[in-house]
């Protein structure tokens, strides 16, 4: 009974961070309290999970007409658009007319709006001139490595072969909760990934271009992004009308090592993405190494 209470009280507080005494710090305080005079993002890196999007957003902001956010990952067209605009304008900087004059731009990378089934839409109302960057990765691989993270993180406790056996269930789950609403900050850990589905490119930006023009969204191969860095970056400071600039850090970030897939789970996805890449690739006109 006493701990049904104070799990209440935590969801409670985690629904109304005004009153949590236990999230208050003198920076949310200042940045809620200048939220109406601060930018909006002129960039989004909507995806995709496990393909790339911190190192590239580590990356453009070594850039010095790049202003970071206050998170990379601030999740608001998903999650907590529940929150309101002001809410999430509080993580990006004061919009001050010198940075303007210089031609500063900040922007946030959360790879999951891509897939969200209002994320598109809410972006296109609230700043429908953003530019949306996406990163494609190997969906076979972009799977392994999101349950891997997953499995580390412990919201994991079936094998990998376990975990797509069970896809139609856990994409019915997932897409219920979402189309609906229900899924919150606090609720994440307890979903059930659909791995396979959300490897699905074609179907996602075949939406994605129902609501954005073509002009808007920049598609990058993360093995581009891997293999020959600063010509992809080059890529991305044209697409966000920034003078090119060679960025001094380009370490990998985030490379997790895991053993490896087993052959026949691997050829199983493979297989099972071969119609999904070749839509894919009729799509975008272009051709994806991924066999």
């Amino acid at each position: 009974m006493k701990e049904n209470k104070r799990n209440s009280i935590r969801l409670w507080l985690l629904r109304h961070p005004y009153f949590n005494p236990f999230g208050f710090n003198i920076s949310r305080f200042f940045r809620t309290l200048t939220a109406p005079i601060r930018s909006m993002p002129d960039f989004l890196i909507i995806g995709y999970t496990k393909s790339g999007s911190t190192a590239l957003y580590d990356y453009l902001i070594q850039h010095p007409n790049v202003v970071k956010a206050a998170r990379k990952e601030i999740h608001f067209f998903d999650i907590s658009y529940w929150r309101g605009k002001n809410w999430y304008r509080s993580y990006f900087p004061i919009l001050l007319k010198n940075i303007r004059k210089s031609k500063k731009i900040t922007g946030e990378a959360s790879p999951t709006y891509i897939f969200h089934p209002f994320a598109m839409k809410r972006i296109k109302k609230i700043i429908p001139k953003t530019k949306l960057v996406i990163i494609l990765r190997n969906p076979t691989d972009r799977a392994y490595s999101h349950f891997q993270n997953y499995t580390r993180g412990n919201n994991e406790s079936c094998t990998f072969e376990e975990a797509i056996s069970e896809e139609k269930h856990r994409f019915e789950s997932y897409y219920e909760k979402f189309s609906n609403d229900k899924v919150h900050e606090e609720d994440v850990k307890f979903l059930k990934i659909p791995y396979l589905y959300l490897g699905l490119y074609h179907e996602h930006l075949t939406k994605l271009f129902e609501i954005f023009p073509k002009n808007q969204i920049l598609i990058l191969k993360n093995e581009d992004l891997e293999n020959n860095t600063q010509k992809t970056l080059d890529e991305v400071f044209s697409f966000l009308s920034i003078p090119k600039y060679s960025i001094p850090d380009l370490k990998k970030r985030k490379v997790g090592t895991y053993d490896e897939m087993k052959k026949e789970t691997r050829d199983f996805l493979d297989n099972f993405y071969k119609p999904h890449t070749d839509k894919l690739e009729k799509l975008l006109n272009t051709k994806f190494d991924w066999s």
